[in-house]
C-alpha cells in the first residue's frame, strides 16, 4: 500500500545544531512523508530551509546550515513547493504496430514505471520496471489506451495515457 504524501508534514519535533545542515527528527518518518526540495520551516521562524537529502527515517540534510540556536523545535515541512522533474513526452498517440514510439525524457534516476491497460484488449498490466537512463521509449503492438505510472523516490507520481491506434 502506498502512502499519500501530504502537502504539509509535521510529526514530532526536530533537533537542530547551529551551523549544521543535519536535521534529526524525533518521532518522524521522513522517507514516507517528505519530498526532496520541500521547505522546512521552524515554528516562530520565517526563513524556510530546503530539504536536500532524506538520509534515514529520522535524518534529513538541508541545502544550507541552520542559522538559529541549537535546540529542539516544532516544525513543518511544505511539500507543495517541491520542484518536479521536467518530464517531456514527444507524443501521446502512436501506431499500434510495435515500431512507432512515444518517448518520455527527463525522468529521475532511478524511476519505476508500471503500465495498466485502460482498454479490455487482452494485454496484461506491467509490474513496475526500473528505468535508470532518464528516458522511457514506449512501443505498443496492440491497439488501446494505456496508463503509465512513473514513480521516483522524493517526487510526486506522474501519470500519462498513451493511445495506440
Amino acid at each position: 500500500m502506498k502512502i499519500a504524501i501530504p502537502d504539509i508534514y509535521r510529526q514530532g519535533t526536530i533537533l537542530l545544531t547551529n551551523g549544521s545542515d543535519q536535521v534529526t527528527g524525533l518521532g518522524a518518518n521522513f522517507p514516507a512523508y517528505v519530498l526532496l526540495g520541500a521547505q522546512l520551516t521552524v515554528d516562530g521562524e520565517v526563513t524556510p530551509y530546503t530539504v536536500e537529502t532524506i538520509d534515514t527515517r529520522h535524518d534529513l540534510t538541508l541545502t544550507a546550515p541552520w542559522a538559529g540556536a541549537t535546540g529542539e523545535y516544532f516544525y513543518q515541512i511544505d511539500n507543495t513547493v517541491v520542484p518536479e522533474p521536467s518530464y517531456t513526452i514527444d507524443k501521446t498517440t502512436i501506431n499500434a504496430d510495435g515500431v512507432d514510439a512515444a518517448t518520455i525524457t527527463g525522468l529521475p534516476n532511478p524511476a519505476y514505471v508500471s503500465m495498466t491497460p485502460l482498454t479490455d484488449n487482452g494485454v496484461a498490466a506491467l509490474s513496475p520496471q526500473l528505468v535508470s537512463d532518464g528516458q522511457l521509449v514506449i512501443k505498443i503492438p496492440v491497439a488501446g489506451d494505456y496508463e503509465f505510472l512513473i514513480t521516483a523516490f522524493g517526487y510526486r507520481d506522474y501519470k500519462v495515457t498513451i493511445h495506440a491506434t
